[in-house]
């Protein structure tokens, strides 16, 4: 796969690019995996030309298990107590019915359903705009490491040692962790 696209790439960015140190680096923590590997989401596939080279991951041998049935539950980080709640009750639904519940680990909708899913008793997707080495938000650490611990996945584009965007880093001002206990 990786041979394809390098010849398929007439910018000569990837060919320059030699991940081998960086790969063997990180693959300490979490593993790379591209679309040619068993594990790959076979949903990418949609994406065409578009679909990622790979992707950094954490739980990365339950995938296929996890995103064969994963729904996206994604919503605004400075939520409205309603909104919560309505995302905590669609999040357990779609957990309850065997479904895996996908979102980031952003303040707001996103977090709440993580939790709501887990309360289930079911696994969840996270996916991060940063690297797998670190929780966005930092306050959702501990969120971030119980994915992988419960028997879910986490999956990010950025290879560990990434930082999120700068624009992305801080809670809304009205926005602030709290625990949202069924």
């Amino acid at each position: 796969m990786w041979k394809r696209r390098v010849r398929n790439d007439s910018s000569g960015r990837l060919a320059r690019y030699k991940p081998a140190d960086e790969l063997g680096d990180a693959q300490l923590t979490c593993q790379f995996i591209i679309p040619s590997d068993e594990v790959w989401p076979a949903a990418l596939a949609d994406l065409g030309p578009d679909c990622p080279l790979g992707l950094w991951a954490r739980g990365g041998d339950r995938l296929p298990q996890l995103t064969a049935r994963a729904v996206a539950v994604t919503g605004n980080r400075n939520a409205t107590e309603q909104a919560l709640a309505s995302a905590d009750a669609f999040a357990t639904a779609v957990a309850e019915a065997g479904h895996t519940v996908s979102a980031t680990l952003a303040y707001g909708v996103d977090s709440t359903a993580h939790r709501a899913a887990a309360l289930a008793g079911q696994a969840t997707l996270a996916v991060l705009p940063c690297g797998l080495d670190r929780a966005h938000p930092h306050d959702h650490a501990q969120l971030l490491s119980s994915i992988p611990a419960n028997g879910g996945a986490v999956l990010s584009l950025y290879r560990p040692g990434t930082a999120p965007a700068a624009q992305q880093s801080k809670p809304p001002p009205s926005c602030s962790p709290r625990s949202h206990a069924r």
